[in-house]
C-alpha cells in the first residue's frame, strides 16, 4: 500500500494501538499513515502523531484538505488517471436530488467529488441503516452500557456528516460529549435533541423514493430474464466484491417491480455495510423460498 487512512475509534483495536503495531514492524516504520475519524476532542491530533501517525484529518471529509494531505504524503506507485469520462459525467448530471430539510445537499455533494449518484445512494443507505438507531441508543442507555451508546452517537455523528447533516451532526456530538463526560443528567435532553433531529432527515430522505416508484408489481417481473443479473449477484456476493451493489442497481432500474423480490432491499443496506456474508444468507433464503432452483452451484 501507498499509504494508510486510519480511523481512530474502531473496536477490538483503536487507531491508536494499530499504530503502534505497525510501526513494531521495521518494513512499515516509513509507510505514510494519516488519522481518518470523527472524532473532535481535543488533543486527538497529538495523540495520533505520538503514537506513529504523520498526520490527521478529520470527518466529515473536506476533499481539498483530503488531497493536500495525501499528497505531502504519499507518492503513488501505480499512478492512474482519474478524470471521469464524458459519458459519465452526463449520467451525474442526469441525477436529480431536490432540496431536502436538514441537510446541506450542496456540502454533501461536494464530499463525495460531486459525484451525485453516490451521494444520492449515500442517503437511502444512511435512511436504511439509522432508522433504528434510537431505540438503540434507548436500549443501551436502560442497560447503562456507555460502550455501546458511545459507539452508536459516534457513528451517527460521523455519517451525519458526511451526508450534510450539519444540525444532527452538531446534536450527536453533544450527546457524545455528554456520555463520554459522565453527564447523565444532560443525556436524555440531549438525547431527544438528537431524535428530533434524525426524524427530520430520515423524513426528507424518504421523498427520493418517490422516484423510485414501482411501476410493475413483482408479478410482472420475468424471472427467466432477471436471472442472468441473480447470477452475476450471487458470484459476487459469494467473493465479497462491491460490484454486487451494482448488480442491484441495475436490477432495480431494470425490473422495478423485483423491489419486492429476493430481499434485495435488505441486500442492498447488508452491502451497503460490506456484510457481504449477510447479503449472501439472505439471497440464498430468499432464493429457495421461491423455488427457483440453484443459480451458481459452489
Amino acid at each position: 500500500f501507498d499509504g494508510i487512512l486510519m480511523d481512530l475509534q474502531m473496536p477490538v483495536m483503536s487507531g491508536i494501538d494499530a499504530t503502534k503495531e505497525i510501526r513494531k514492524n521495521k518494513k512499515y516504520k516509513d509507510l505514510p499513515i494519516i488519522a481518518m475519524t470523527a472524532n473532535a476532542m481535543a488533543g486527538d491530533r497529538e495523540k495520533s502523531i505520538r503514537s506513529g501517525m504523520n498526520d490527521h484529518i478529520s470527518k466529515p471529509i473536506d476533499i481539498a484538505e483530503l488531497f493536500r494531505v495525501l499528497e505531502k504524503w504519499i507518492t503513488a506507485s501505480n499512478p492512474v488517471n482519474t478524470e471521469i469520462p464524458p459519458a459519465e459525467q452526463n449520467v451525474q448530471e442526469e441525477v436529480k436530488i431536490p432540496g431536502l430539510d436538514g441537510i446541506d445537499v450542496e456540502a454533501g455533494i461536494y464530499r463525495v467529488g460531486g459525484n451525485r449518484k453516490l451521494y444520492r445512494n449515500l442517503l437511502i443507505t444512511f435512511q436504511s441503516n439509522q432508522a433504528n438507531t434510537i431505540d438503540e441508543m434507548k436500549t443501551a442507555i436502560a442497560n447503562n452500557d456507555t460502550k455501546t451508546v458511545t459507539y452508536l452517537v459516534h457513528t451517527l455523528k460521523g455519517v451525519a456528516g458526511n451526508i450534510g447533516a450539519k444540525e444532527l451532526q452538531a446534536a450527536a456530538l453533544d450527546l457524545e460529549q455528554a456520555v463520554l463526560g459522565g453527564k447523565t443528567e444532560k443525556v436524555d435532553q440531549l438525547l431527544n435533541v438528537v431524535e428530533a433531529e434524525l426524524k427530520r432527515v430520515l423524513d426528507a430522505v424518504s421523498v427520493l423514493h418517490e422516484d423510485d416508484a414501482v411501476a410493475k408489481d413483482d408479478k410482472d417481473v420475468d424471472i427467466k430474464a432477471l436471472t442472468p443479473l441473480l447470477r452475476d449477484l450471487e458470484m459476487y456476493l459469494r467473493e465479497d466484491d462491491t460490484r454486487a451493489a451494482d448488480v442491484v442497481e441495475n436490477i432495480f432500474r431494470q425490473y422495478p417491480g423485483a423491489r419486492s423480490m429476493f430481499g434485495l432491499n435488505a441486500i442492498e443496506a447488508a452491502i451497503s455495510r460490506y456484510d457481504f456474508e449477510k447479503a449472501l444468507e439472505i439471497f440464498l433464503d430468499e432464493r429457495n423460498k421461491m423455488n427457483i432452483g440453484l443459480i451458481n452451484p459452489g
